[in-house]
């Protein structure tokens, strides 16, 4: 039975390594062959993460022994989203993948076939669905099971921000200034909220004071 995952996956902002890459600066974790853009999910004292080096692994925390590795066949920068054995994630190679975490194989793999930009939002699964936004301005509803596109919504700008789900409705920002309500089982637009500025948020530049 699916456990809804009804909570925003935190990640970090483009360009940072994750607390897990900075770790395995010091020999703790294993180092992966490139950056570690995304924040890991964990279950059971297993860390899941995939990378710059298109590799997804599962490490158990506990000693930091890399229990497995695949190949995701793609640069990732979107952190995966944990359903039963599966996880699910948006890669740079304008794919949304589903990994069985017990095979050790990739499950599905879906693309717009009209659409090719990349994903950098992480997903959020519910309810037999994966929602996530791409960077070509949709967002995008997916079943879980099969890979299938259930529906999508456009809007006016692309889409790295991750959503959150509650209640039957999706919440997730664009970097068009709204922050938008949306149907879980349709995708129709329940509401917006202009909020004057983009999603996620432009970086501060750090300069010396």
């Amino acid at each position: 039975m699916e456990t809804a995952l009804e909570s925003v996956t935190s990640k970090p902002s483009p360009g940072a390594e994750t607390a897990l890459e900075e770790v395995s600066e010091s020999g703790i974790f294993p180092r992966a062959e490139n950056y570690v853009l995304a924040t890991p999910a964990v279950a059971d004292g297993i860390a899941y993460i995939s990378g710059g080096d298109e590799i997804f692994r599962g490490i158990r925390i506990s000693d930091s022994v890399q229990l497995f590795e695949f190949p995701s066949g793609a640069y990732t920068a979107a952190s995966p989203a944990l359903v039963g054995s599966s996880a699910y994630f948006g890669t740079f190679s304008n794919e949304v993948l589903a990994a069985n975490l017990k095979s050790k194989r990739i499950a599905w793999r879906y693309e717009n076939p009209e659409r090719h930009f990349p994903f950098y939002s992480s997903a959020a699964v519910t309810s037999g669905k994966v929602v996530l936004g791409g960077r070509d301005k949709l967002v995008y509803g997916i079943n879980a099971a099969s890979g299938n596109p259930v529906w999508t919504f456009a809007t006016k700008a692309r889409v790295d921000s991750s959503p959150a789900i509650a209640g039957g409705c999706v919440y997730i920002g664009s970097n068009d200034g709204r922050l938008y309500g949306l149907d879980l089982a349709t995708g129709a637009k329940v509401w917006e909220f202009e909020a004057g500025s983009r999603f996620p948020p432009p970086r501060r530049s750090r300069k010396a004071a």
